[in-house]
């Protein structure tokens, strides 16, 4: 739950950022990473995870429900990303993704979340192009985020070890904040 509302205040704070494409029907921006997209099914996701890691791309994440993906070379230092979706009518809408360097330790601040939090952006830019816009949160420190039609791409600092992206579709959150207070008012 802590997570989850750290993301809404994030999807908060980022809202009014200008949209760098018109979501025109020019297609939606859906792809994510690696092969995901949103709208890729539950049993889809499972399966793509499986056949990853029987390539041995893919290892089991540090905690209970995460994938886990190594960038070797893509950054300055080997750095490992972590994900697991939110489904949405058992459909990806939202994808958390943390990184962290692999040499992560408490006492080396060249490997903080405060200096992989650049080299992420710099990753997101080259990834899905244009600029990231910036601002500064109150608790969350500064943010940065793209919107490309309905895909809202947002980077902060989680904590001293991890940087956080959150990758999510627009409409379906809108949806989901729609359904979830109509439900409250029951």
């Amino acid at each position: 739950m802590k997570y989850f509302c750290v993301f809404f205040i994030a999807a908060f704070l980022i809202s009014g950022c200008n949209n760098n494409e018109p979501a025109t029907g020019k297609g939606p921006y859906d792809s994510l990473f690696l092969g995901f997209y949103f709208g890729m099914e539950k049993k889809a996701f499972y399966d793509h995870c499986w056949e990853m890691n029987s390539q041995k791309k893919f290892l089991h994440g540090m905690t209970n429900q995460t994938v886990q993906y190594r960038l070797e070379k893509e950054l300055d230092h080997p750095v490992y990303m972590s994900f697991y979706p939110y489904f949405y009518k058992d459909k990806i809408y939202q994808m958390p993704v943390t990184f962290t360097y692999e040499a992560w330790a408490p006492w080396n601040k060249d490997y903080s979340a405060n200096v992989l939090i650049e080299k992420v952006v710099a990753l997101m830019k080259k990834w899905y192009g244009g600029d990231f816009e910036s601002t500064v949160h109150s608790k969350l420190g500064r943010a940065y985020a793209r919107i490309d039609g309905n895909r809202r791409i947002s980077v902060f600092v989680k904590d001293e070890q991890y940087v956080q992206v959150v990758f999510t579709d627009i409409p379906a959150e809108k949806k989901l904040k729609k359904e979830f207070g109509e439900s409250q008012k029951k």
